[in-house]
């Protein structure tokens, strides 16, 4: 069960990069439920699929922050959020600092 659980991160992880994906994409991919994907998921990481997908996207947004000139807007849309706003509360809660300040404080 862990492999599958290491097969399914993995694809959220390359799907994250690409496009806007949801847990349903995942359950036809993987064969399984909702609530069970959910479930075995949040078993074997600690964190909601959601969480995980967040985060994978906070990750990428403190990379183009650092090493790119594209606005936050931008940023925000390219690693996956809809709504700017959403973006800088997400990632926010997860660095501790706003977006502009995590670029000036590696720039």
């Amino acid at each position: 069960l862990p492999g599958e659980i290491e097969d399914l991160s993995r694809a959220v992880e390359r799907l994250c990069g690409f496009r806007r994906i949801t847990i349903d994409e995942l359950c036809d991919e993987f064969f399984c439920s909702r609530s069970s994907l959910s479930h075995k998921f949040k078993q074997y990481t600690g964190q909601s699929i959601t969480q995980y997908i967040r985060m994978l996207r906070v990750e990428s947004a403190k990379t183009l922050l650092a090493g790119s000139h594209m606005s936050i807007g931008t940023i925000a849309a390219t690693v996956g959020f809809e709504n700017s706003n959403y973006f800088s509360n997400a990632f926010t809660a997860a660095v501790g600092m706003s977006p502009s300040q995590y670029r000036k404080s590696r720039g």
